[in-house]
């Protein structure tokens, strides 16, 4: 969809290939936020204030992670490479979060979105050590062997885990992020 403003002459472009998007009027970008309780963008967010809505609950890190309430723009993938790079795994409880690993979790979360923003979400120009060359539909990372890039950036010899929460593909390195009571 194509959107022309005539007195400004601006063209404002919408694709949408997976059909998950909307484009709606209002009054301002936090009036929409708090109408449909959208949490601070994850960008934005501090570290303190992540780890304050994490830490409180008995929930899973990664359905919260991907809960727009808590932070919005953290989306399945995103989550997987920002547990992976601060290494902590997917299935621990919010409420088990160290500040430490709340701090690491932040960090991880600026570092993905950062690299994401610069590389335009190009994952083919992600860092080799990024999780997401993982994932079966890619192996820009390692294009001297056809599967390399299932093993762990950090640990060659340790392959990369695919399991299923919620219904969502999740991605771990089992010596990275060393699953709950382990």
């Amino acid at each position: 969809m194509a959107l022309h403003l005539e007195e400004s002459g601006l063209r404002l472009a919408f694709i949408d290939p997976r059909k998950f998007g909307r484009i709606r009027l209002a009054e301002s970008a936090a009036a929409h936020q708090k109408a449909k309780k959208i949490g601070p963008d994850a960008l934005a967010i501090t570290a303190a204030e992540l780890y304050q809505k994490l830490a409180r609950r008995k929930t899973l890190l990664k359905p919260l992670l991907l809960d727009q309430g808590i932070t919005a723009g953290l989306g399945n993938w995103i989550v997987d490479e920002v547990l992976f790079q601060a290494k902590i795994h997917p299935e621990r409880l919010g409420m088990s979060l160290t500040e430490k690993e709340g701090n690491a979790l932040h960090a991880a979360v600026q570092l993905v979105l950062t690299t994401a923003i610069n590389q335009e979400a190009n994952y083919r120009h992600f860092p080799a050590s990024f999780l997401i060359h993982a994932r079966e539909w890619d192996t820009s990372a390692t294009p001297t062997s056809h599967d390399a890039h299932t093993f762990c950036p950090r640990h060659p010899k340790v392959k990369i885990e695919k399991t299923y929460m919620g219904g969502r593909a999740t991605y771990t390195c089992p010596k990275c992020q060393p699953a709950p009571g382990l």
